[in-house]
């Protein structure tokens, strides 16, 4: 976000999280215009949207999650918000063709089999808008000794093996060119994306 957006300072909901700095890197990523609609595939508790809206830009947000107890504690914590949340699964949005301005999820993916990352970036690339943005955080490609050791240590969680590999495959087959790659740990992979005109 913008120096000037009270999103980029973060602190508020996450300093008592381990994944503070994770999300920290994340929305420092995210440069939100007025009136934008931002969608958060596996939004969890909606502590990222919850963030956003709290910089009262007049942002559209939207959380989707496959679990439905998540859901009901994001619209409990959110209770008072705008914010849409909805049970569904990044293989199939409920939302229509060019619909959104920004997609991000945050540690969603590794989550998902070879085949729902797939089929999660299809979905993705065709409710982005064009020359909409996607993040994508997740365990990725590690780089110096912590990230290598990190990585090590988290290779048997979950479908992690080669999870930003595949995720790059699917991403050039769907138009969706990656402009920015940064990490947290040395391991954690932000992938920041646009949708071609």
């Amino acid at each position: 976000m913008p120096e000037n957006n009270s999103v980029h300072t973060v602190g508020k909901l996450f300093h008592k999280s381990g994944l503070f700095l994770i999300y920290k890197n994340s929305l420092a990523l995210i440069d939100l215009k007025k009136g934008d609609s931002l969608l958060d595939i596996g939004c969890g508790r909606g502590k990222i949207l919850h963030e956003l809206e709290s910089a009262q830009g007049g942002f559209k947000l939207f959380g989707i999650d496959s679990e439905p107890e998540k859901i009901e504690i994001a619209k409990s914590f959110n209770s008072s918000s705008k914010i849409s949340f909805k049970i569904a699964y990044a293989s199939d949005l409920p939302y229509t063709n060019g619909s959104m301005d920004w997609i991000i999820s945050t540690l969603s993916f590794h989550h998902m089999s070879a085949e729902e990352k797939g089929k999660a970036i299809g979905e993705i690339a065709r409710v982005l808008k064009p020359g909409g943005k996607l993040l994508i955080t997740d365990f990725g490609r590690p780089k110096g000794f912590f990230g290598t050791i990190f990585a090590w240590l988290s290779e048997s969680h979950a479908y992690t093996k080669d999870n930003m590999t595949i995720v790059e495959e699917h991403l050039t087959k769907n138009n969706l060119q990656i402009t920015k790659t940064t990490r947290t740990w040395g391991w954690i992979e932000n992938l920041l994306c646009q949708k071609s005109f």
